[in-house]
């Protein structure tokens, strides 16, 4: 149901000329889905998508203040998910990481893997974290962490 209603907002039902206000609805269409369906973490990774999809078409029609807070909303919904109801879910914790390497924020990478190293059930030998580190850290550093 919700899926259904999220996709007929996502026609654009008010013929909303502004690709802002239109993505808003959408945007809080999929809001009052999470308040249902927090437990599923496709349905967060599916609004993050949405978000970036946005930012990047409003970067294309020139709204850059637009598209930098939306990207900041992005991170945001990121930080509810694995901080909330979805802390040991792996694909958003790499979604995340992988959002904020496209941003260049390495110090939020990081930090993102480490939270996840730090859940117990998580597997330690997250080869993705390793290849990350390694242009930043030395060689004796990367080996360290290895072990």
């Amino acid at each position: 149901m919700w899926r259904k209603y999220i996709q007929w907002e996502k026609t654009n039902p008010l013929g909303t000329e502004e690709y802002a206000q239109h993505a808003k609805r959408v945007i809080y269409a999929y809001e009052q889905a999470l308040l249902c369906l927090g437990y599923y973490p496709d349905m967060w990774y599916e609004a993050a998508l949405f978000q970036q999809q946005t930012a990047l078409i409003l970067t294309e029609k020139g709204d850059v203040k637009l598209a930098a807070q939306m990207n900041n909303d992005v991170a945001q919904l990121f930080e509810r998910a694995i901080s909330g109801l979805l802390g040991d879910s792996q694909l958003l914790f790499f979604a995340y990481a992988d959002f904020e390497e496209e941003r260049m924020k390495y110090d939020n990478v990081k930090k993102i893997y480490n939270k996840l190293l730090a859940i117990e059930e998580a597997d330690p030998t997250l080869v993705s974290f390793g290849f990350f580190m390694v242009p930043f850290i030395n060689f004796r550093a990367y080996i360290q962490f290895m072990k």
